[in-house]
């Protein structure tokens, strides 16, 4: 899916936090985890969301999607 999406967007996607500081700003979708009903699915994402960002400071958060502005040192 990454793949795909990735050539559909033309844009990179965040796989690993290394490629943090190469983008500016970071869109965390949770639709697949709550379409699926995946909880385990869920909980891995918001796990990885809330060790690198405050979700109260996503510049977007709307229908389960948060986008937020990448800070580097």
């Amino acid at each position: 899916k990454v793949k795909w999406l990735n050539v559909l967007s033309q844009h990179n996607f965040v796989l690993e936090d290394r490629y943090l500081n190469q983008t500016d700003y970071v869109l965390v979708d949770y639709t697949d985890a709550v379409n699926l009903g995946d909880v385990s699915y869920r909980d891995a994402i918001q796990q990885w969301e809330s060790q690198r960002f405050d979700p109260s400071q996503a510049l977007y958060n709307k229908n389960n999607i948060r986008v937020y502005r990448v800070v580097t040192s």
